[in-house]
């Protein structure tokens, strides 16, 4: 008798968007085939939330399988292979239990014998089952993607370079559609698809700016957009170098950050600049000397100008080129955005479903883990890492607040400079900062700040040091708006958002007037709101960073 451990079940059925529920396995279940029971089950995991993988097949001495186990994707124990500690890899394995064992009876059925339907991890909504590797395949929303960039002479292998599909799907279907292409559009065209889009979706603006009949700026903004600046505006670039189209036009996107540390745009447009930014001499050519000191307590998300811009660039070479007409730049552009948001969906999917190894024991590595995205808990891992190779010594103590000392060594382009940050730290409020401004600039603790938590055996620390900028764990407002550029698998949350926030828009308006009835209404919702399973209290908009109290001066440094 042999075993086969791990066998993949990739590719060996399809699943159809099917939002109905699936009878749950039991014993005794039979099915003519292993090929009819792994789709069962695989339909059934898609709509319960989690992947599937055959995890052990028993075949007989001719090869025949008799004995087969299929279970969670996320079953069995982490193995890591790496011997590089330091760039631990994310893993799914969770050692979840759930499972089914199933035999081959002496009338060639295929049947339950033992169920386990329980999971040690939280599942994925249906709409994000997609991401699993079990249940993929090339839909409608993938389709569209595809021809949408083909029109606008997007080269194959960057065609498919956004999905996960075989590369020769991609290209049989391209050659199916491109006999369906309309003509190019216009300035009118561009018009009248903005004036679609505000009809179609609440928060969409534009305007186009006409002199003598001659097109000279426009601006488009998206209800998703403008509703993730609540969020993310405290940091935002402005960049005017990109042209795209042949009209000799800039393309300026707006750009910020998310809680991944991904870049993604605000607010977007074109326009004929006047004049060229006046640049001061000396003082501009050296702003790389001044410019940090400058930084040195404003908070920026480890935003730097010129690379942002940069990889904005070409992240939008992918989707546009010289030859693009004005109205292909806002298709383009909208399916730039769609990519941008899976992107994003993407790595709030794996945040959730990933774990990152932990390379040191100290205690407070599991409170930034169980909370922050998965970059923003490496860039953790980094400082936690570099903590182990410096000693902080006390050089003062005033009241309840110690002074400590640290030597550090920064790397330039041709030489290794020390330098000594000062780390105050209060005993009383468990507050520290760092000279360095690690955290202020760019909201991670630094590895001198962690030293010292490490050295006062600090576990667990306050939440001002855990932003709500780079959680996981909130629902934020932005991911729940239909735009022009939404993926069609994804709408059963935003159409469900939009019932509840119209319903309720219409029920404020009925009792606005009515003190009582206003009470009695919000009371309602406290009780409701308390028996959520699920309910995260949403940050304030615009919450990013909070300072700590403890005042230091900066220029010590």
């Amino acid at each position: 008798m042999g075993f086969d451990l791990n066998e993949n079940l990739e590719g060996t059925t399809i699943v159809q968007d099917d939002e109905g529920r699936v009878e749950p396995p039991r014993s005794g279940m039979e099915f003519d085939s292993l090929k009819e029971l792994t789709s069962y089950y695989k339909q059934y995991a898609k709509v319960e939330g989690f992947g599937v993988r055959t995890q052990r097949t028993r075949k007989d001495d001719d090869g025949r399988s008799m004995y087969v186990t299929v279970g969670c994707a996320r079953g069995e124990k982490y193995q890591p292979k790496n011997s590089n500690i330091s760039k631990p890899r994310p893993t799914t394995r969770t050692d979840c239990k759930a499972r089914v064992n199933v035999t081959l009876s002496k009338n060639d059925k295929w049947v339950f014998t033992t169920i386990e339907n329980v999971h040690n991890h939280i599942t994925v909504s249906l709409k994000k089952t997609r991401l699993l590797q079990s249940h993929k395949f090339l839909d409608k929303y993938s389709q569209r993607i595809l021809d949408l960039n083909d029109r606008a002479g997007i080269r194959m292998n960057k065609n498919y370079y956004s999905l996960i599909v075989d590369a020769g799907e991609c290209r049989n279907f391209i050659d199916k559609t491109r006999h369906l292409r309309l003509g190019k559009g216009s300035g009118e065209a561009l018009n009248q698809y903005f004036q679609k889009m505000r009809d179609q979706n609440d928060g969409f603006v534009s305007n186009m700016d006409v002199d003598d009949g001659r097109l000279r700026n426009v601006f488009w903004a998206d209800a998703r957009s403008r509703a993730a600046y609540e969020y993310f505006g405290d940091v935002v670039t402005f960049d005017t170098t990109y042209l795209t189209n042949r009209y000799g036009m800039p393309f300026a996107p707006f750009v910020g950050v998310n809680h991944h540390g991904l870049t993604f745009r605000l607010q977007y447009m074109t326009h004929r600049p006047e004049q060229n930014l006046i640049r001061v001499g000396t003082l501009y050519e050296e702003r790389h000397f001044w410019v940090p000191a400058y930084m040195k307590t404003i908070f920026w998300a480890g935003m730097s100008t010129t690379q942002r811009s940069e990889s904005m660039n070409a992240f939008l070479d992918r989707y546009v080129h010289s030859g693009t007409t004005l109205k292909e730049l806002v298709d383009q552009f909208d399916n730039a955005l769609r990519k941008k948001v899976e992107v994003e969906t993407t790595a709030d999917f794996n945040s959730i479903n990933q774990t990152i190894h932990c390379v040191s024991h100290f205690n407070i590595k599991k409170q930034f883990r169980k909370f922050y995205t998965n970059e923003k808990f490496k860039e953790i891992q980094k400082e936690l890492l570099g903590l182990m190779c410096y000693n902080c010594s006390l050089v003062s103590t005033q009241v309840c607040i110690l002074k400590y000392d640290v030597l550090d060594e920064i790397s330039t382009e041709d030489h290794i400079k020390t330098i000594n940050f000062s780390i105050f730290f209060n005993e009383d409020e468990v507050e520290v900062k760092c000279t360095c401004a690690l955290f202020e600039t760019r909201g991670i603790l630094c590895r001198h700040a962690l030293r010292v938590c490490q050295l006062k055996k600090i576990n667990v620390l306050p939440s001002v040091y855990v932003l709500d900028r780079w959680r996981k764990d909130l629902k934020r407002r932005y991911t729940l708006l239909i735009t022009s550029y939404d993926d069609q698998r994804d709408k059963s949350d935003k159409r469900n958002y939009e019932l509840v926030v119209k319903r309720c828009s219409k029920l404020a308006t009925k009792i606005s007037s009515n003190n009582a009835q206003v009470s009695a209404f919000l009371h309602v919702v406290d009780e409701f709101d308390s028996k959520c399973e699920s309910s995260t209290p949403e940050p304030e908009c615009g919450q990013t960073i909070a300072q700590p109290n403890l005042m230091i001066p900066f220029d010590v440094c």
